[in-house]
C-alpha cells in the first residue's frame, strides 16, 4: 500500500490566430504507508503545437518528456483535408532515451523507436 501525491498544471496559449500551444506538467509520487520509503515518483512534461497553414493544410507536433524513464517522445503529423471526411495524413513517432550504463551496455541519448505512417481517408457517397 502506498500514499500518493498527484498534481498538475496546464496552459493553452494562442499567440496568433492559426497557432495553438498546449502544455501540461503532471507529477505523481507514492510512498509506502508503513515505512515511508519512496515507491516511485514521476514527472511528465507534455506539449502540442498545432499550426493551421490554410483551410486544407495543418501541422501538429506532440512532444513529451518522462523523467522516470528518461525518455523523449516526438510525434509530428501533417494533415491535408479536402473536406470533413476526406483527408490525407502523414506522420511519425520518434522516441529517444537516456541510456544509463548501469542498466544498458551504452551511455547517452539514443534513438530507441521510430515509426512512419500514412493514412488516406475518403468519403464515398452513394
Amino acid at each position: 500500500m502506498g500514499e500518493q501525491l498527484t498534481y498538475g498544471l496546464w496552459a493553452d496559449i494562442r499567440p496568433i490566430d492559426r497557432l495553438l500551444i498546449e502544455t501540461s506538467f503532471n507529477y505523481i509520487k507514492s510512498d509506502d504507508i508503513d515505512t515511508g520509503k519512496r515507491l516511485f515518483s514521476q514527472s511528465v512534461f507534455w506539449s502540442r503545437l498545432s499550426l493551421q497553414f490554410s483551410r486544407e493544410f495543418s501541422m501538429r507536433l506532440v512532444t513529451q518528456y518522462n523523467d522516470r524513464f528518461r525518455k523523449w517522445d516526438f510525434d509530428p503529423l501533417l494533415t491535408y483535408r479536402i473536406n470533413s471526411l476526406t483527408m490525407f495524413y502523414i506522420g511519425s513517432t520518434i522516441d529517444y532515451r537516456d541510456m544509463n550504463p548501469d542498466d544498458y551496455s551504452r551511455e547517452g541519448w539514443e534513438l530507441t523507436d521510430r515509426q512512419y505512417f500514412m493514412k488516406v481517408q475518403y468519403l464515398f457517397q452513394l
